[in-house]
């Protein structure tokens, strides 16, 4: 079944040497409006559907810290994240005394 866009939950890993991974925890399917609020007559339509689109891909999302200084906020997100990030670090060859931060947030996405 197609889509337009995707609303991505992620996990973003940054590591301390400067370079950054993500794992995604959820993926919705999402459709645009396509009643844009301008009229397809108009001269500057396309404009117009761009600062649509803009206003469809640049949500802010808050940004949940869940390990910093080489340990998690809490027990609670430790126990329900610990394993996951624990893989995806193993896949990438690193440990967790690579990483300076994990973030929690969601990401929107073009098909």
């Amino acid at each position: 079944m197609g889509c337009d866009y995707y609303i991505l939950k992620v996990i973003k890993i940054k590591y301390k040497d400067g370079s950054e991974s993500r794992i995604e925890l959820d993926r919705q399917r999402m459709y645009y409006c396509y009643d844009p609020p301008c009229d397809s007559d108009d001269s500057d339509y396309d404009t117009c559907y761009d600062r649509y689109l803009d206003s469809i891909y640049n949500v802010p999302s808050p940004v949940i810290n869940i390990y910093r200084d080489e340990d998690f906020k809490n027990e609670r997100i430790e126990e329900k994240y610990r394993q996951v990030v624990h893989r995806h670090l193993i896949d990438r060859k690193k440990t967790f005394d690579d990483v300076q931060t994990i973030d929690k947030t969601e990401v929107r996405e073009r098909r």
